[in-house]
């Protein structure tokens, strides 16, 4: 005898959902019943064929038997007096308040697959922001303001999704169901509820079933001296919130540093460049550098030549929580006269015989 293929009497696939499961024999189940086909031998045995198709696919263990070995426990199949089939199927199918329940389990279920991890711990519930400051900033530190959006609770469902509940009619609201297995009592999960013992009935109208809602809100920042590009700082408890529970995650600001067009920063070390005049290359004297800590009095030695490197200690930038400081590094480019008249000319003619000597 032929093998029946249950997901072929009700049009599905293997991998089909319990939703998909339900949703065909509904359909077929309405299609084939007796009282809509009076007197039809065939469309009283095909409705027959898709009942015992549904209770087995949609029982979890039957399921799982006739996947693995093709065939399930027929002693465990529920009662299949054909009356009784009929009246449980007028009562589920051709009632207004269960066609109602049976959509908002349907569109309750299709938006938890779209939410597919808010079950999971591992969910994000971490924010990430990317804040640019200037080197000035990153040197000097910096106390400042940024506007994020996160998810809260709904507070009109209190983080539920709905304001409507009813009792599941599967486990009759105790969330667990009893499988009778030969001689052992299994107790299962409700696959209905998902063991809550309660179905939603309608879904919270202002967050659309999420449990959750954006906001904004304005969070201060304090950048310490010194901080690197790249670096995060960790704000704790800014980020979206767990579920309902009130657990919220962490915000964590990532810092980038904009270029300077006159100095270059390595770790704690600062570098640039400083003009001189041929003068004082030449005599030597002293020059005002500009830095972020305001302008420091240096001495050029007489005779310094192009690109020496001049270094200032503890000018260039504190350590973040320390008191170290990294140095200043002056890489010196000496301005040749241009445009001179022709008296500087002579001078200069003059100078180059006398050094020449």
């Amino acid at each position: 005898m032929k093998k029946k293929d249950y997901y072929e009497i009700l049009g599905l696939s293997s991998n089909a959902s319990f939703e998909d499961i339900k949703m065909s024999y509904r359909k077929l189940a309405m299609k084939y019943h007796p009282d809509r086909n009076p007197n039809n031998k065939e469309a009283e045995d095909k409705f027959k064929e898709i009942k015992e198709a549904y209770e087995n696919l949609s029982d979890p263990i039957k399921r799982k038997n006739y996947d693995k070995y093709g065939s399930v426990n027929y002693n465990d199949n529920l009662n299949n007096n054909f009356n009784e089939t009929f009246s449980d199927i007028f009562s589920e199918f051709f009632s207004n308040e269960e066609d109602e329940e049976y959509e908002n389990i349907n569109k309750w279920s299709n938006f938890r697959k779209k939410k597919k991890n808010n079950d999971d711990l591992n969910e994000n519930i971490d924010l990430y922001y990317k804040l640019k400051i200037t080197l000035n900033e990153a040197i000097n530190g910096l106390n400042t303001y940024i506007e994020i959006y996160y998810l809260d609770i709904c507070l009109n469902c209190n983080g539920t999704g709905s304001k409507s509940y009813i009792k599941c009619n599967l486990c009759k609201g105790k969330g667990k169901l009893n499988i009778q297995k030969s001689f052992f009592n299994i107790k299962q999960k409700c696959y209905k509820c998902n063991g809550k013992g309660k179905i939603v009935r309608l879904l919270c109208k202002f967050c659309n079933g999420d449990g959750k809602l954006k906001k904004k809100k304005k969070i201060n920042i304090k950048i310490p001296k010194g901080i690197e590009n790249g670096m995060k700082i960790k704000i704790y408890n800014s980020g979206n919130v767990y579920k309902n529970r009130k657990i919220y995650g962490n915000l964590y600001v990532e810092i980038f540093i904009k270029n300077n067009i006159f100095f270059k920063r390595i770790k704690n070390d600062l570098f640039c460049k400083i003009s001189i005049s041929y003068y004082k290359a030449i005599f030597g004297g002293k020059i005002n550098i500009s830095t972020f800590y305001g302008k420091i009095l240096f001495y050029i030695p007489k005779g310094i030549q192009n690109n020496t490197i001049l270094k200032l200690k503890n000018k260039g930038i504190k350590k973040v929580n320390s008191n170290f400081y990294g140095d200043l590094y002056c890489s010196v480019f000496i301005k040749i006269p241009i445009d001179l008249n022709k008296f500087q000319k002579k001078k200069l003619i003059k100078l180059k015989k006398i050094l020449d000597k």
